[in-house]
Protein backbone atom coordinates (compact mmCIF):
# COMPACT_ATOMS: atom_id res chain seq x y z
CA UNK A 1 0.00 0.00 0.00
CA UNK A 2 2.82 2.41 1.25
CA UNK A 3 4.64 1.50 -2.52
CA UNK A 4 1.80 2.34 -4.41
CA UNK A 5 0.84 5.89 -2.42
CA UNK A 6 4.69 6.37 -3.51
CA UNK A 7 4.45 5.43 -6.88
CA UNK A 8 1.07 7.72 -7.28
CA UNK A 9 2.92 10.25 -5.56
CA UNK A 10 5.65 10.43 -7.60
CA UNK A 11 3.67 10.05 -10.50
CA UNK A 12 1.96 13.21 -9.70
CA UNK A 13 5.27 15.18 -9.09
CA UNK A 14 6.77 14.10 -12.53
CA UNK A 15 3.09 14.90 -14.40
CA UNK A 16 3.19 18.77 -12.64
CA UNK A 17 6.73 19.11 -12.72
CA UNK A 18 6.59 18.46 -16.37
CA UNK A 19 3.24 20.76 -16.89
CA UNK A 20 5.33 24.29 -15.90
CA UNK A 21 6.62 23.49 -19.42
CA UNK A 22 4.37 22.05 -21.65
CA UNK A 23 1.18 23.67 -19.91
CA UNK A 24 1.17 27.15 -20.76
CA UNK A 25 2.45 26.52 -24.71
CA UNK A 26 -0.76 24.15 -24.83
CA UNK A 27 -3.21 26.29 -23.46
CA UNK A 28 -2.14 29.89 -24.74
CA UNK A 29 -2.42 28.14 -28.12
CA UNK A 30 -5.85 26.83 -27.76
CA UNK A 31 -7.34 29.99 -26.25
CA UNK A 32 -5.34 32.33 -28.91
CA UNK A 33 -7.00 29.79 -31.56
CA UNK A 34 -10.44 30.20 -30.18
CA UNK A 35 -10.11 34.21 -29.69
CA UNK A 36 -8.80 34.81 -33.73
CA UNK A 37 -10.94 32.30 -34.73
CA UNK A 38 -14.22 33.56 -33.21
CA UNK A 39 -13.59 37.08 -33.40
CA UNK A 40 -13.75 38.38 -29.85
CA UNK A 41 -13.05 41.64 -29.57
CA UNK A 42 -14.46 43.36 -26.59
CA UNK A 43 -16.11 41.48 -23.08
CA UNK A 44 -18.02 43.07 -20.30
CA UNK A 45 -16.05 45.01 -18.13
CA UNK A 46 -18.27 45.41 -15.37
CA UNK A 47 -17.05 45.05 -11.16
CA UNK A 48 -18.85 41.38 -11.25
CA UNK A 49 -17.56 40.65 -14.42
CA UNK A 50 -14.24 42.05 -13.55
CA UNK A 51 -14.04 39.79 -10.22
CA UNK A 52 -14.54 36.74 -12.24
CA UNK A 53 -11.77 37.64 -14.87
CA UNK A 54 -9.57 38.08 -11.91
CA UNK A 55 -10.21 34.71 -10.48
CA UNK A 56 -9.88 32.83 -13.84
CA UNK A 57 -6.76 35.01 -14.08
CA UNK A 58 -5.14 33.55 -10.84
CA UNK A 59 -5.84 30.01 -11.33
CA UNK A 60 -4.71 29.91 -14.86
CA UNK A 61 -1.36 31.25 -13.54
CA UNK A 62 -1.64 29.16 -11.00
CA UNK A 63 -1.84 25.96 -12.40
CA UNK A 64 0.58 27.01 -15.52
CA UNK A 65 -2.39 27.09 -17.91
CA UNK A 66 -1.12 30.56 -19.66
CA UNK A 67 2.10 32.26 -19.57
CA UNK A 68 2.01 35.93 -16.93
CA UNK A 69 3.32 37.69 -20.01
CA UNK A 70 0.55 36.69 -22.56
CA UNK A 71 -2.36 37.00 -19.23
CA UNK A 72 -1.48 40.41 -18.83
CA UNK A 73 -1.29 41.38 -22.44
CA UNK A 74 -5.11 39.68 -22.99
CA UNK A 75 -6.13 41.54 -19.80
CA UNK A 76 -4.70 44.43 -21.11
CA UNK A 77 -6.54 44.18 -24.72
CA UNK A 78 -10.07 43.57 -23.56
CA UNK A 79 -10.09 45.53 -20.11
CA UNK A 80 -9.25 49.10 -19.02
CA UNK A 81 -7.09 50.67 -16.96
CA UNK A 82 -8.70 50.64 -14.12
CA UNK A 83 -8.93 46.84 -13.57
CA UNK A 84 -4.99 46.74 -13.05
CA UNK A 85 -4.89 46.10 -9.90
CA UNK A 86 -6.97 42.98 -10.63
CA UNK A 87 -4.39 42.04 -12.58
CA UNK A 88 -1.86 42.30 -9.97
CA UNK A 89 -3.81 40.93 -7.31
CA UNK A 90 -4.41 37.78 -9.99
CA UNK A 91 -0.67 37.61 -10.29
CA UNK A 92 -0.18 37.21 -6.51
CA UNK A 93 -2.63 34.86 -5.77
CA UNK A 94 -1.44 32.46 -8.76
CA UNK A 95 1.82 32.64 -7.95
CA UNK A 96 0.85 31.09 -4.46
CA UNK A 97 -0.91 28.69 -5.77
CA UNK A 98 1.48 27.56 -7.89
CA UNK A 99 4.02 27.52 -4.96
CA UNK A 100 1.78 25.98 -2.69
CA UNK A 101 0.84 23.03 -5.12
CA UNK A 102 4.83 22.53 -5.53
CA UNK A 103 5.66 22.96 -2.31
CA UNK A 104 2.95 20.20 -1.40
CA UNK A 105 3.38 17.89 -4.02
CA UNK A 106 6.89 17.26 -3.38
CA UNK A 107 8.72 17.41 -6.75
CA UNK A 108 11.22 14.33 -5.65
CA UNK A 109 12.74 14.49 -8.55
CA UNK A 110 13.83 17.99 -8.65
CA UNK A 111 15.03 17.73 -5.01
CA UNK A 112 17.34 14.74 -6.15
CA UNK A 113 18.63 16.95 -9.22
CA UNK A 114 19.83 19.76 -6.52
CA UNK A 115 21.24 17.82 -3.79
CA UNK A 116 22.88 14.95 -6.28
CA UNK A 117 25.95 17.99 -6.99
CA UNK A 118 27.56 19.54 -3.98
CA UNK A 119 28.47 22.37 -6.19
CA UNK A 120 24.70 22.66 -7.33
CA UNK A 121 23.65 22.46 -4.22
CA UNK A 122 25.27 25.20 -2.48
CA UNK A 123 24.37 26.99 -5.50
CA UNK A 124 20.63 26.39 -4.48
CA UNK A 125 21.51 27.28 -0.70
CA UNK A 126 22.94 30.76 -1.50
CA UNK A 127 20.14 31.50 -3.16
CA UNK A 128 17.33 30.49 -0.76
CA UNK A 129 19.22 32.57 2.08
CA UNK A 130 18.93 35.65 -0.60
CA UNK A 131 15.83 34.54 -1.38
CA UNK A 132 14.14 38.24 -1.56
CA UNK A 133 16.87 39.09 -4.37
CA UNK A 134 16.80 35.98 -6.36
CA UNK A 135 13.00 36.00 -6.92
CA UNK A 136 12.68 39.56 -7.28
CA UNK A 137 15.69 38.82 -10.49
CA UNK A 138 14.00 36.26 -11.65
CA UNK A 139 10.52 38.06 -11.83
CA UNK A 140 11.97 40.69 -14.12
CA UNK A 141 13.70 38.32 -16.16
CA UNK A 142 11.42 38.07 -19.28
CA UNK A 143 12.64 34.89 -20.42
CA UNK A 144 12.52 32.81 -17.25
CA UNK A 145 8.73 31.29 -17.00
CA UNK A 146 6.89 32.10 -14.17
CA UNK A 147 5.94 28.33 -13.24
CA UNK A 148 8.61 27.42 -13.23
CA UNK A 149 9.81 29.33 -11.52
CA UNK A 150 7.29 28.91 -9.13
CA UNK A 151 8.79 24.98 -8.43
CA UNK A 152 11.72 25.93 -8.46
CA UNK A 153 11.63 28.39 -5.23
CA UNK A 154 9.14 25.99 -3.78
CA UNK A 155 11.99 23.10 -4.16
CA UNK A 156 14.07 25.63 -3.06
CA UNK A 157 12.74 26.13 0.51
CA UNK A 158 12.28 30.20 -0.30
CA UNK A 159 10.32 31.69 2.69
CA UNK A 160 6.92 32.47 1.73
CA UNK A 161 6.38 35.77 2.71
CA UNK A 162 9.48 36.42 0.86
CA UNK A 163 8.20 34.61 -2.20
CA UNK A 164 5.23 36.79 -2.32
CA UNK A 165 7.36 40.12 -1.74
CA UNK A 166 9.98 39.10 -4.37
CA UNK A 167 7.42 38.47 -6.81
CA UNK A 168 5.66 41.71 -6.68
CA UNK A 169 8.33 43.62 -6.38
CA UNK A 170 9.87 41.94 -10.02
CA UNK A 171 6.93 41.44 -11.63
CA UNK A 172 5.88 45.14 -11.57
CA UNK A 173 7.81 46.17 -14.72
CA UNK A 174 7.40 43.84 -17.30
CA UNK A 175 3.18 42.62 -16.08
CA UNK A 176 2.81 46.79 -16.96
CA UNK A 177 4.54 46.50 -20.24
CA UNK A 178 2.81 43.58 -21.59
CA UNK A 179 -0.04 45.64 -20.20
CA UNK A 180 0.42 48.45 -22.19
CA UNK A 181 1.19 45.65 -25.40
CA UNK A 182 -2.61 44.43 -24.92
CA UNK A 183 -3.65 48.04 -24.32
CA UNK A 184 -2.34 49.77 -27.51
CA UNK A 185 -2.94 46.23 -30.08
CA UNK A 186 -5.69 47.00 -32.81
CA UNK A 187 -6.64 43.56 -32.42
CA UNK A 188 -6.18 39.99 -30.40
CA UNK A 189 -3.94 38.67 -33.30
CA UNK A 190 -1.85 41.97 -33.86
CA UNK A 191 -0.70 40.96 -30.27
CA UNK A 192 0.99 37.69 -31.34
CA UNK A 193 1.39 38.09 -35.23
CA UNK A 194 5.18 38.87 -36.69
CA UNK A 195 5.47 42.46 -36.58
CA UNK A 196 7.89 44.86 -35.37
CA UNK A 197 7.79 45.60 -31.56
CA UNK A 198 8.11 49.48 -31.15
CA UNK A 199 11.51 50.81 -30.09
CA UNK A 200 10.39 51.54 -26.76
CA UNK A 201 8.78 48.08 -25.55
CA UNK A 202 12.28 46.08 -27.59
CA UNK A 203 14.55 48.59 -25.22
CA UNK A 204 12.57 48.11 -22.05
CA UNK A 205 12.29 43.98 -22.83
CA UNK A 206 16.27 43.69 -23.62
CA UNK A 207 16.76 46.14 -20.03
CA UNK A 208 15.06 43.43 -17.97
CA UNK A 209 16.19 40.68 -19.70
CA UNK A 210 20.41 42.14 -18.86
CA UNK A 211 19.30 43.51 -16.00
CA UNK A 212 18.28 39.83 -14.60
CA UNK A 213 20.79 37.70 -16.30
CA UNK A 214 23.66 39.89 -14.80
CA UNK A 215 21.39 39.38 -11.10
CA UNK A 216 21.25 36.18 -11.32
CA UNK A 217 24.84 35.38 -12.71
CA UNK A 218 26.81 37.51 -10.29
CA UNK A 219 24.49 35.54 -7.54
CA UNK A 220 25.59 32.13 -9.15
CA UNK A 221 28.97 32.95 -9.55
CA UNK A 222 29.53 34.53 -5.47
CA UNK A 223 27.44 31.27 -4.73
CA UNK A 224 30.65 28.37 -6.42
CA UNK A 225 33.18 31.06 -5.40
CA UNK A 226 32.09 30.19 -1.42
Amino acid sequence: MLGTRTFIRNVISTFWGAWQFVGPLICSSTLLGYLVVNNVTSVPAGLLETTIYFFIAAIVMGLALLPTTLTAAIWGFYLPWHTFPFLIAAYMLGALIGYLISLNIEDRWLYTIINKNSKRRRVFETLRRKSLKTVIAVRLSPVLPFAVMNLLMAASAVHIKRFMYGSLIGMLPRTVLAFLTGASASSIYSIIESKKPLPVETAVWITLFFISTIWIGLMIRKAIKN
